[in-house]
């Protein structure tokens, strides 16, 4: 699966990092802010591997799901 932004996100200053597999979206955008990343960013992926939900459970999403986080700092 192909993800694209639609005009009004790009349009408002978003960028998008598609996965066709990563461990997790949330994991990879808190590194990317880290590394000094401001956003606005998406990360977007079809399966999630080791992601964590509430209570630090697994969440993970099979192949043909979205998961997705959002990354914007002030």
């Amino acid at each position: 699966m192909v993800f694209t932004l639609g005009p009004k996100a790009i349009s408002a200053g978003y960028r998008l990092a598609s996965f066709d597999q990563i461990g997790s979206t949330n994991s990879e955008a808190m590194a990317r802010a880290r590394a000094g990343e401001r956003g606005p960013m998406w990360f977007a992926t079809t399966e999630q591997t080791a992601g964590r939900g509430r209570r630090q459970r697994a969440w993970i999403a099979p192949r043909g799901n979205l998961a997705a986080s959002v990354l914007e700092t002030l």
